[in-house]
């Protein structure tokens, strides 16, 4: 009988184990799911900045008094 307790204790030792590295996995996906989003939004960020001082360069600077 001891044997039956020891082995059904260390089953839900190992389950809970189990339970406890997937919740931290989940935890762990979204931690990169989020980082990758930061990444991505920064780099659109940069890349409409950078178009609009391209634009900005486009355009030619008149002396002042000029017409």
């Amino acid at each position: 009988m001891m044997g039956r307790d020891f082995n059904g204790q260390k089953r839900l030792e190992l389950q809970d184990r189990v339970l406890s590295l997937l919740e931290s996995e989940k935890g762990t996906e979204t931690i990169v799911r989020d980082a990758v989003a930061a990444v991505r939004n920064r780099s659109a960020q940069l890349e409409q900045q950078t178009r609009a001082n391209i634009r900005r360069e486009d355009v030619p600077f008149l002396p002042v008094g000029s017409q």
